[in-house]
């Protein structure tokens, strides 16, 4: 193999490398937002409990 070669299979993993960084960054800031509303949810759920607020169901 030629070193050319080398340099843009490693310029092609760092681009890769990136690429999946930053995806996998917005994935986990996707899943602590639905921590955070599962979070609200559930307390509005308990004070609704406590208040007597009743839901048709």
């Amino acid at each position: 193999m030629h070193s050319s070669t080398f340099i843009w299979l490693a310029l092609a993993l760092m681009v890769l490398w990136l690429v999946l960084k930053v995806a996998l960054a917005i994935t986990s800031v996707l899943l602590h937002l639905l921590w955070i509303a599962a979070i609200i949810f559930f307390v509005c759920w308990i004070f609704g409990q406590f208040t007597g607020n009743k839901r048709a169901t």
